[in-house]
């Protein structure tokens, strides 16, 4: 059983402690994961954990509630997806789709209550990510084929202007080009992207020639689904 909880208003940015359990947890799976975490720490103001009975971290995932400003438009509610991790041993069991679903549904709650809809995004080189969007999302781009709507053009744009505008958009808007050169996968996790490409038979960063070695990361922007299935999941969050 998980025991999921929320913080937020950037209350963990103060718990050393929490933030050394959360670097220990991501360590199997990169070089050096400071870098990441601490980009998303500092750019996040709400932490999803999950412990499991013995109150050992077993899932964690950063995300920002804050507005974004696209051209000729009112500033657009958004969500930012940050980094997520699971604890090495519980790895490809589903927590972490157990704790996106908490996310999501908190999403949901707060466009019924202010009847707006969220833009959903983040960045990833990982073909699990981009798939759990578009598994648990709708409208995902870019989409598998690697095309985009004028709108989400548009959006991917306004998300560069405002977190790089020192990378020049040079080809496909969804690619940032060596934004992420401090982060780097273990051969461990390199070796398990890998494994989960090929089963799945995702190419769409190669279609792309996105090299997670060079700091290469594919942005993608998402919604939530009016009809959310719950049939991903063996039962709804504590």
């Amino acid at each position: 059983m998980l025991n999921i909880v929320t913080i937020r208003s950037d209350r963990f940015r103060a718990d050393e402690a929490l933030w050394c359990e959360i670097l220990d947890l991501m360590a199997p799976s990169y070089q050096d994961p400071t870098a990441l975490l601490t980009r998303d720490w500092e750019h996040c103001n709400t932490l999803y954990l999950a412990r499991d009975d013995d109150g050992r971290l077993a899932c964690f995932f950063l995300v920002a509630w804050e507005p974004l400003e696209v051209l000729d438009r009112e500033n657009l509610p958004s969500l930012f997806m940050g980094v997520s991790a699971v604890r090495q041993d519980l790895k490809n069991a589903g927590l972490a789709g157990r704790v996106y679903l908490r996310c999501i549904l908190d999403a949901l709650q707060w466009e019924r209550e202010q009847t707006q809809k969220l833009v959903l995004w983040g960045t990833t080189v990982t073909p699990t990510v981009y798939l759990a969007a578009q598994t648990l999302l709708t409208e995902t781009e870019p989409r598998l084929d690697g095309s985009y709507s004028p709108s989400g053009m548009e959006i991917a744009l306004a998300i560069r202007r405002k977190f790089w505008p020192q990378i020049p958009v040079s080809g496909h808007p969804f690619v940032l080009r060596n934004v992420a050169f401090n982060t780097k996968y273990s051969r461990q996790e390199l070796e398990r992207i890998d494994r989960v490409r090929q089963v799945k038979g995702f190419s769409l960063f190669h279609e792309l020639r996105i090299d997670q070695a060079e700091g290469d990361r594919l942005l993608f922007i998402a919604r939530t689904s009016d009809k959310f299935d719950f049939a991903h999941f063996d039962e709804r969050p504590n």
